[in-house]
C-alpha cells in the first residue's frame, strides 16, 4: 500500500487517509484529512466575525426573496413558513441550509425552485412518486458520508493499525471502523492480537 507524508503534521499515512484534490497531480490533498479538518476548523475559529456577517447577510438575501406571494395558494406568510421547491434542474443543495455560498450560486440555485409555502409545499411532496423522495433521501446521507477506502485497502489496513489509529486517520470514530468491517464481511482483530499480526506480515 501506498503510503504519504502529509505536509502538516509530518506523519507517513496510508493514500486513502488523503482527501481526493482532482486538480492535483497526485490527485490527493496535501494535508491528511484529519490536519485537514482541523485547519478548517481554526481558520474558522480566527475569521468567525466574518464568517457570522457572512451568514448573516446570506439569510437577510434569503428572507428578502421569501417575501411574496405562494406560488400554488397566492398567500403571503413569514419567511420561515415559506420554502423554496427545486423544480427546475439538479438540485445542489439545500438553500436555508447552505448559506456560506457566494451570492452568485446561492441565486443560481434558486432559479430552479418555486416559492411555495410549508403547506402547499408538503402536498407537492406527497404527491410526487415516492422513487423521487427516496432518491432525495439519499442524497443527502450520501452527502454526510465519508470517503472510505476500499474493501482491499481497508483489510490490509485492519490488520495492520487498530482500529483507533485508521479511526483518527480518516476522522471517523472507532465505531464507524467497526461498521466499515460489517459491511465489507472483515472479522476484525481482537484487542492486543493486531501487532502480532502486523509483526508476522512484516517479517
Amino acid at each position: 500500500m501506498e503510503f504519504v507524508l502529509c505536509l502538516k503534521c509530518n506523519v507517513e499515512k496510508p493514500i486513502v487517509a488523503f482527501a481526493k484534490n482532482s486538480s492535483r497531480k497526485s490527485g490527493r490533498q496535501f494535508y491528511c484529512r484529519v490536519c485537514h479538518s482541523i485547519k478548517t476548523k481554526n481558520h474558522y475559529q480566527n475569521n468567525k466575525p466574518y464568517y457570522v456577517d457572512k451568514s448573516k447577510s446570506r439569510r437577510e438575501l434569503v428572507n428578502q426573496l421569501k417575501s411574496n406571494p405562494c406560488t400554488d395558494c397566492g398567500q403571503m406568510f413569514p419567511a420561515c413558513a415559506m420554502d423554496f421547491d427545486h423544480v427546475y434542474g439538479e438540485k445542489e443543495f439545500n438553500i436555508s441550509q447552505k448559506l456560506g455560498v457566494s451570492v452568485e450560486h446561492l441565486l443560481k440555485e434558486v432559479a430552479k425552485c418555486e416559492l411555495v409555502c410549508s403547506n402547499c409545499h408538503r402536498i407537492r411532496t406527497s404527491s410526487r412518486p415516492s422513487k423521487r423522495r427516496s432518491q432525495s433521501i439519499g442524497s443527502r446521507l450520501a452527502s454526510r458520508r465519508v470517503s472510505r477506502p476500499s474493501r482491499e485497502e481497508f483489510e490490509q489496513l485492519i490488520k495492520l493499525y487498530p482500529a483507533s489509529k485508521i479511526a483518527s486517520w480518516f476522522g471517523v470514530s472507532g465505531r464507524a471502523v467497526g461498521k466499515w468491517c460489517k459491511s465489507y464481511d472483515i472479522v476484525p482483530v481482537g484487542r492486543g492480537q493486531w501487532g502480532r499480526l502486523r509483526r508476522k506480515i512484516l517479517v
